[in-house]
């Protein structure tokens, strides 16, 4: 009864709202479908006794090869080469 008058309330009002009102419960909808998923989801690993493992992220020191050392060093030369050959501010001349 008052969702049918709810409904029949919101077909009097312009396109531009009812758009609104739809796009509001539809959110809704899928939030509270979200959320039960959520919880069904972690409720079910916990009832079969899944534990989940921190993931293993390499040191950093794994990333320190020769080969790296080099490529590294040989990029920071080529971007402070790039650096002394732009013009400073001192360099240009407004008037152009």
């Amino acid at each position: 009864m008052v969702l049918k008058k709810a409904v029949d309330n919101l077909r009097g009002r312009p396109h531009h709202e009812r758009r609104a009102v739809a796009r509001g419960s539809a959110l809704v909808v899928v939030g509270i479908l979200f959320l039960g998923w959520v919880i069904w989801f972690f409720n079910n690993i916990t009832a079969n006794g899944i534990q989940i493992e921190p993931i293993q992220i390499p040191k950093l020191s794994a990333f320190n090869t020769e080969s790296i050392i080099e490529a590294r060093k040989q990029v920071q030369d080529s971007l402070s080469e790039m650096k002394n050959r732009l013009p400073t501010p001192a360099d240009t001349d407004p008037q152009d």
